[in-house]
């Protein structure tokens, strides 16, 4: 089920499949048509546990995989060489040092908002942002 709503506010409900003008309505929320989707959630999750410990024990780090899957696409769409891209990696790779100075949820935090802001700051910005938290 789906529950669509137009620019007045007004909301309708439709069948997964159903049409509607995309032109007036939008998704406000949707329902998966089964009813207990957990037992799916928990072998996902398990499924992702064995695959990350399987190549732990080779080496291999989930960040390298996910970046050789998606290189290509980046280059398809012209993000071949994207400066917010190694700033996330800045960000990232600067994980162990944000935690020794501010502790683990403060340095979650911090990380998560400078993340952020390399979608909508100058890459140079928000280094400058990582490097005068680093060094008060």
């Amino acid at each position: 089920m789906i529950i669509l709503e137009d620019d007045t506010g007004q909301r309708m409900e439709v069948a997964e499949g159903q049409r509607y003008d995309g032109r007036k309505w939008h998704v406000v929320d949707s329902k998966p048509p089964f009813q207990n989707i957990e037992p799916l959630l928990n072998e996902a999750v398990e499924l992702l546990r064995t695959i990350s410990a399987e190549l732990d024990q080779e080496g291999i780090h989930w960040g390298d995989v996910l970046k050789v899957l998606f290189k290509p696409i980046a280059l398809l769409t012209g993000m071949g060489n994207c400066s917010g891209c190694d700033v996330r990696q800045v960000v990232i790779n600067s994980a162990q040092k944000l935690i020794e100075k501010l502790g683990k949820v403060d340095a979650a935090k911090v990380m998560k908002q400078l993340i952020r802001d390399s979608f909508k700051k100058e890459p140079v910005e928000v280094l400058q942002q990582l490097k005068a938290i680093l060094l008060v």
